[in-house]
């Protein structure tokens, strides 16, 4: 497993060392997921198929893209995250009448003593804003 010197930093400063680093290894992939979720597919050289597609192309195919983000969520996630593992995507249907859309990224953390569970959201706006929490 890497962790970001930062992260690992971070982690001695809190007291258990044991939680610390659960927590600095959550706090690293989150950060990452935000990196991976504001970047669009395509624009990285290297890695054509690091990020998500342009929301706004998809816009107009609407439910049928619910299922396109939700597979490029799930494909991104797999492929360049390595600290996660059996990693689920779900849509999240709103009840409120809403411009957004919501997923929930259930996953296991690999490098945990006690295989862990850890759950994510993602927040699309109507102005393409993509949050993760």
């Amino acid at each position: 497993m890497t962790v970001p010197l930062l992260a690992r930093l971070r982690a001695q400063d809190t007291g258990s060392a044991v939680a610390g680093k659960e927590d600095a290894l959550r706090a690293s992939i989150l950060e990452h997921l935000r990196n991976m979720c504001s970047t669009r597919r395509g624009s990285v050289r290297s890695r054509p198929d690091y990020g998500l597609p342009d929301i706004g192309e998809l816009v107009h195919s609407f439910p049928e893209a619910l299922n396109k983000i939700r597979d490029a969520l799930l494909h991104s996630i797999e492929a360049y995250e390595p600290r996660l593992t059996s990693v689920r995507v779900k849509h999240v249907p709103s009840a409120a009448v809403e411009l957004m859309v919501r997923f929930e990224i259930r996953a296991t953390l690999v490098d945990s003593p006690h295989a862990s569970p850890v759950r994510f959201e993602t927040q699309m706006t109507a102005s393409r804003v993509i949050e993760v929490r």
